[in-house]
């Protein structure tokens, strides 16, 4: 009889990390003779373009000879944002 070993997932937390974001907005009016109105907006996203470790996830283990696989996913680098609407 084989032996099964159970290790230890799920017990570790992730680390902290940082982020900072920018981003601002101008309303403004198409015309002083209608209603229409706009707004223009920018935005970054994690400025300092971090390398952040978000999730960990395990995959596999379906038979007892089967190796657990890691899959560990970060957040998106330096990420520009812009925005264009109006409202009637």
């Amino acid at each position: 009889m084989k032996a099964i070993y159970f290790e230890k997932i799920n017990t570790e937390q992730l680390s902290n990390y940082h982020r900072l974001d920018f981003s601002s907005t101008y309303e403004f009016k198409f015309s002083k003779k209608n209603d229409l109105k706009g707004k223009i907006g920018f935005s970054i996203r994690n400025v300092y373009n971090q390398k952040n470790h978000i999730s960990r996830e395990y995959t596999g283990n379906n038979n007892l000879n089967d190796p657990i696989v890691v899959v560990d996913k970060y957040s998106l680098g330096f990420t520009p944002n812009f925005l264009l609407r109006a409202y009637w």
